[in-house]
């Protein structure tokens, strides 16, 4: 997990987000442990720096189940304090069905 944050940090893509969505650890081994060290929180406030910007944990998003899938590029709006996400545009667009030849 520690390698994954360094790679989005060395990208710059932390310092374009504003705000970050971190899911449940139960896939990675050791990290769901209370005794991790350093525990994801830690890794994820290490690589966030001084970076001001709301961080929602423990949500059922990411590889393991069950989870809520998210989409990607999607504008939402997070809250930290009141813990909700919430998508301001939907998902995903009309979908048409045309018939034989178009």
């Amino acid at each position: 997990m520690w390698s994954y944050l360094q790679v989005l940090r060395h990208a710059g893509i932390l310092d374009r987000i504003a705000g970050m969505v971190v899911g449940i650890p139960t896939a990675i081994d050791g990290l769901d442990s209370p005794d991790a060290s350093p525990t994801l929180r830690e890794m994820v406030l290490d690589v966030l720096g001084d970076r001001d910007i709301p961080v929602l944990g423990n949500v059922e998003v990411g590889h393991a189940g069950p989870n809520l899938p998210m989409p990607v590029g999607t504008l939402v709006a997070l809250d930290a304090q009141q813990r909700t996400l919430s998508l301001l545009e939907p998902a995903v667009g009309p979908f048409t069905v045309t018939g034989p030849g178009g």
